[in-house]
């Protein structure tokens, strides 16, 4: 198993790159990905300002 947080608009982008390098579509067996909404967390403070100024000329 293997978690990704990332930010809401790159979701989508991330999980079809995901299921098109495991073959999740293609090779039975190959595994799922499946994406879970984060409401409330703790402890990524630090994390997210440091993603945000790596990613803020995408969003």
């Amino acid at each position: 198993m293997v978690l990704f947080v990332v930010e809401e608009h790159l979701s989508r982008e991330i999980m079809e790159r995901i299921a098109e390098a495991g073959g999740f579509e293609t090779e039975p067996g190959s595994g799922i990905a499946f994406q879970i909404a984060i409401e409330d967390a703790i402890g990524l403070e630090s994390q997210m300002q440091q993603l945000s100024r790596k990613i803020e000329d995408q969003i």
